[in-house]
């Protein structure tokens, strides 16, 4: 029930205030002189002590719209018993509690988006198109761009001079493409926009998506296509051509007549190309033979250890040092140990042969935490690559040796897409090559 004392109290304050004044008025009428001074003191006494306790409630109320004006809603008003006129300070209470709560409850909505946001892959930006300051970028964006941060996106002109362009160019609800150059990698990234007005400002919100992965795994399922139609097109035409060169050839032999030896020597060549081109097909096959990964944690020393075991003869015959570099003794990773003890010997044997001529050769086994992820490194110090090579590298067919089939970087990268991770490489020619494994 609703306590309206505080009326009883104004009226009753009132009313003595009306009677002190009808009297004063009548003693004064009947020139009582006495009685009119002491009525006029009592009366600017009723007036002060009415004006008093008005000026209280104006004062709170002041606080109290002050408060509210500047978000403040930590207020709280007395409300005790010998409390006068705590009808208000009651209402004052409730009000603050109840924007309190909203405050709180808008905070707690705003934490939960934020989190949200900072847990994306895609970098996210929120700048002020009117002048540029940035409102919000998530740390996605700032890994992706590696900068801490930056208050105006003006700043991007320091260092992507062709980003800041893009940004400006582009249309809400359009995208761009765009390729960034990060560690001598390229990551491919689309742009989209949106734009809101908040507060009378023109806002503008991009996000960057990571499309690398993306195009990655479309191009080895692209190739994979492929080479199931070329193996299974050479092994058609082929086989039988081998088969019927077998035959003859056998038949040659048995026979009591003489043949020429130009014709032996051809049906012998048919026959040994037909094998070898039987031999390649079967080659490219098996990239289409990789299981699904059976994942399981392990401990990535163990696999480095592995390493050093198999390929000690072969390091100590070429004098090559091999270095494994953990920060971390016990890290342990989620993956298919025998696909990347497979991804690890491909990638030895090309750094053991990238050292081959090398003043003291040497090879670094790499693995730590970054950003969530699991970094892993091959590193040598041999001739290096050139930058149409390193871009060329991951193709199926493409090889730098002589008697190099252009198997062994291509299936590495398929068993790391199956991981759901990447695989690149930085190389300077004459310094080295470093082959770089994320998952």
């Amino acid at each position: 029930m609703i306590d309206h004392s505080y009326k009883k109290s104004i009226f009753i304050r009132s009313l003595v205030i009306v009677i002190t004044i009808g009297i004063l008025i009548f003693v004064a009428i009947q020139k009582y002189i006495e009685i009119t001074c002491i009525l006029t003191i009592v009366l600017i006494i009723e007036l002060w002590l009415f004006y008093k306790i008005f000026s209280k409630i104006q004062l709170e109320f002041e606080q109290f719209v002050e408060g509210i004006r500047y978000h403040d809603f930590s207020q709280f008003f007395n409300t005790g018993k010998n409390v006068k006129f705590v009808e208000f300070r009651k209402g004052y209470n409730a009000i603050n509690k109840e924007f309190l709560d909203i405050s709180k409850e808008k905070e707690t909505q705003y934490q939960y988006l934020q989190k949200m946001l900072e847990l994306l892959d895609n970098g996210i930006l929120l700048y002020d198109m009117e002048n540029g300051e940035v409102k919000w970028m998530n740390e996605s964006l700032k890994t992706l761009l590696a900068i801490p941060y930056f208050k105006n996106i003006q700043s991007l002109k320091w260092k992507y001079i062709s980003l800041l362009e893009l940004i400006h160019h582009l249309k809400p609800g359009k995208s761009i493409l765009y390729s960034l150059k990060k560690d001598s990698k390229t990551i491919n990234m689309q742009l989209t926009s949106s734009q809101f007005k908040t507060e009378g400002r023109l806002m503008q919100l991009i996000v960057f998506y990571n499309i690398s992965e993306v195009v990655d795994i479309t191009e080895s399922q692209a190739w994979n296509q492929l080479l199931r139609i070329l193996t299974h097109e050479i092994m058609n035409s082929i086989a039988p051509i081998s088969s019927l060169a077998s035959t003859i050839e056998i038949g040659m032999k048995d026979s009591k007549k003489d043949y020429d030896a130009d014709v032996i020597l051809g049906i012998e060549t048919i026959k040994n190309r037909s094998e070898g081109l039987i031999r390649f097909a079967e080659a490219y096959r098996n990239l289409n033979k990789i299981e699904q990964p059976k994942i399981s944690k392990f401990i990535i020393r163990e696999l480095f250890e592995s390493m050093d075991i198999l390929f000690e003869p072969k390091l100590s015959q070429s004098n090559i040092e091999l270095e494994i570099i953990l920060p971390e003794m016990h890290l342990e990773i989620n993956a298919d140990k025998n696909l990347l003890e497979q991804v690890f010997i491909n990638l030895m044997l090309n750094a053991i042969d990238a050292v081959k001529g090398t003043i003291n050769p040497c090879i670094q086994l790499y693995a730590a935490k970054e950003n969530g992820k699991i970094m892993i490194k091959v590193v040598d110090n041999g001739k290096g690559m050139s930058t149409a090579i390193q871009e060329r590298i991951f193709i199926p067919f493409f090889s730098t040796k002589g008697s190099g089939s252009g198997i062994g970087l291509s299936l590495c990268k398929q068993i790391i897409l199956l991981h759901g991770g990447s695989i690149y490489v930085h190389s300077i020619e004459g310094k080295g090559s470093q082959f770089i494994i994320s998952i």
